[in-house]
């Protein structure tokens, strides 16, 4: 995910007080790039492995504003 084309941040991390709930903290330069990334193969396998770790039944996206 990092390598894509237009991806600025890509962090995974999990939280400290469960080791089951993940964070993914993304920036990309643009929405065009978000797209993309969002149509990249590779999300498919990455999510599925994912969730076979995770305790949410689905992710739940955030969109954020720099101030």
């Amino acid at each position: 995910m990092r390598a894509e084309p237009g991806c600025v941040v890509f962090d995974a991390t999990r939280l400290v007080e469960d080791d089951h709930r993940f964070f993914v903290y993304e920036v990309y330069v643009d929405e065009a790039a978000f797209q993309a990334h969002l149509a990249n193969p590779a999300g498919g396998p990455f999510n599925a492995a994912l969730q076979q770790l995770i305790v949410e039944p689905a992710s739940q996206l955030t969109f954020l504003r720099r101030i």
